[in-house]
């Protein structure tokens, strides 16, 4: 085991994730940065972790995932959905270098590591329990942001709300998400009309 650099952990590419921001595609009022989105991946994930009662090593993957599960966008940027999902070569090219990305930026930060905690990353990527709570977790995170733009007026955001956020819920629906079924259809309830009682937006 090597000594931990303390450098690299304090200055190196991690400290990115703080300064990339989230939702190039729409005009926003308040920007979000890859780290903060990433706190509330974690935060949801934990909080999904014990509503569900999952067992320690499950939630700690779920939450740890959660923490690393955007890490390559450190160095990468965050790319829209609709541009990775528009075409299947492109999508699997861009899956392919945002591993190698994430791999780079964790073997970076957990340099002191005989093996670099890179599964936590792909962890976030799998259909198991924790894999799962991440994904929603992920789609949580999302929902918030966008309620709190469209509570300050963003009608980008309400647009959002109402065809790329619905999609996705749909997709939830039919990848046979049940365990997850009340917890959706309330959120379905949020997008919708949920978003106009919000009373705290920053």
């Amino acid at each position: 085991m090597e000594r931990l650099n303390m450098r690299k952990v304090l200055m190196g590419s991690t400290i990115r994730a703080a300064h990339i921001h989230r939702y190039s595609s729409i005009p926003i009022l308040l920007k979000e940065s890859v780290a903060e989105h990433s706190f509330y991946v974690a935060l949801y994930a934990q909080i999904l972790s014990d509503y569900l009662r999952l067992g320690w090593d499950d939630r700690r993957l779920a939450i740890e995932s959660a923490l690393l599960h955007d890490i390559e966008e450190s160095l990468t940027g965050d790319f829209l959905r609709s541009f990775k999902k528009s075409n299947p070569t492109l999508e699997y090219e861009i899956k392919k270098a945002a591993e190698q990305c994430a791999f780079k930026v964790i073997s970076e930060a957990f340099n002191h590591a005989d093996a670099p905690p890179t599964f936590f990353w792909k962890g976030a990527k799998v259909q198991s329990p924790s894999g799962r709570i991440v994904q929603i977790a992920d789609f949580l995170s999302v929902v918030s942001y966008l309620c709190k733009e469209a509570a300050l007026g963003n009608k980008y955001a309400m647009a959002m709300m109402e065809t790329e956020l619905m999609q996705y819920l749909s997709l939830f629906r039919n990848a046979g998400f049940t365990d997850f079924q009340d917890i959706l259809d309330e959120v379905e309830g949020i997008i919708r009309e949920g978003w106009k009682h919000v009373t705290v937006t920053v």
